[in-house]
């Protein structure tokens, strides 16, 4: 009798043994696991903050690009009238050569009628820049037009908002330079090229050409204040 009972008591330690490894190893597998899950929180949370400033970067990057080009209503050359792009203006004539010499801003007179702002084509075509003013109801809005060296016509607002200049002339190197503090804009495209003004150029407004005038619709002209700078 003392002999299985010594036999069992020895039986039953080796279960205790076997029961606190199997234990022991469950405790590690446990740990092991949750280590696991930690990281790939910390790996999924790197991917997302990669993800984010790759976003920022982008957007930053593209913001900076519209700046430059002078495209949009708050600060560019294009878009104060709802124009798109400078192939949207109107073709007015054959291709322009503004090397023989500046041109300075010939003033003109304009007729406002029916919700529109008129001068004759003429006039622009002759001079190929000018300067007239819409003065409505109090509202007084300096306005240029030129024709580009594509022929295309530009219609907008006469004013670098910086320096609170209302006249511009063309120079020889195809720019539109400000009278007052000599920032340069392609003639073609408007986009800043140098000074201290390049984000300011005039502020297009949509133009029509029909029976030998340039009409300008009065809404956005009349409601146009100048840009904050």
């Amino acid at each position: 009798m003392s002999k299985k009972k010594t036999a069992h008591k020895g039986t039953k330690g080796g279960k205790g043994k076997n029961q606190a490894l199997r234990d022991r190893k469950r405790d590690e597998f446990e740990r092991e696991r949750g280590g696991g899950i930690d990281k790939s929180w910390l790996v999924s949370g790197a991917i997302g903050l990669l993800f984010l400033a790759m976003l920022g970067l982008y957007i930053v990057q593209n913001s900076n690009k519209s700046a430059g080009t002078g495209v949009g209503s708050g600060s560019g050359g294009v878009g104060g009238g709802g124009v798109g792009s400078a192939e949207d203006r109107p073709l007015v004539a054959g291709k322009q050569d503004y090397s023989g010499g500046n041109l300075e801003q010939t003033k003109i007179k304009a007729t406002v009628a029916a919700g529109k702002i008129s001068v004759d084509l003429a006039d622009v075509k002759k001079n190929k820049i000018v300067a007239f003013d819409y003065n409505q109801g109090g509202k007084q809005v300096p306005l240029i037009a030129f024709i580009s060296p594509s022929g295309r016509l530009f219609a907008g607002t006469s004013m670098c908002e910086p320096c609170n200049s209302y006249s511009f002339h063309t120079e020889t190197d195809g720019t539109l330079t400000c009278n007052a503090c000599g920032t340069k804009w392609d003639l073609e495209t408007m986009q800043g090229i140098s000074g201290g003004c390049p984000n300011y150029p005039p502020q297009e407004m949509k133009s029509t050409v029909k029976g030998g005038k340039v009409y300008i619709d009065e809404g956005p002209v009349a409601s146009w204040k100048p840009r904050t700078v």
